[in-house]
């Protein structure tokens, strides 16, 4: 399988006239990198104001949604944090980000799986699209076959 997804992104780069593109191998530690890509990006937020970055969970498991350092609108309104990833409201996508399950394996790394009968290409696919751009990997077009 891991041989081909390399063959499928080398035809694509063939065929299409696209250099530079980049198999991924999805190994166990190459999964967790993603995932853990994907979820830190979902829980971190900016301020358009003042640029603080942070969790929106803050240690007493309450949620920001306006800025910890008191950035207000010129009318007096709190500053509202931007995500750092902007998930469209889609609700199965929704449900495929929320159904993927890990555990914790012999050899110490997260093992990922999803319940039978249901699918997690989205939640791979989104995950490899963030950890993409988070790696600076962004100029480097990827194809996933």
């Amino acid at each position: 399988m891991r041989g081909l997804i390399v063959n499928k992104a080398h035809f694509h780069q063939i065929r299409g006239g696209v250099l530079n593109v980049t198999g991924v191998n999805f190994t166990d530690t190459s999964k967790e990198a993603m995932a853990t890509c994907l979820r830190e990006s979902m829980r971190t937020a900016d301020c358009p104001v003042c640029g603080w970055r942070g969790h929106v969970e803050d240690l007493d498991g309450s949620w920001r949604v306006t800025c910890p350092q008191g950035c207000s609108h010129e009318d007096g309104r709190p500053v509202g944090l931007r995500p750092l990833l902007h998930v469209p409201y889609d609700p199965d996508l929704y449900a495929e980000l929320n159904v993927e399950r890990f555990e914790l394996g012999k050899t110490g790394k997260l093992l990922f799986s999803h319940p039978e009968g249901t699918n997690d290409d989205r939640f791979w696919a989104t995950a490899l699209a963030v950890y993409s751009i988070t790696e600076k990997r962004a100029n480097k077009p990827i194809a996933i076959g």
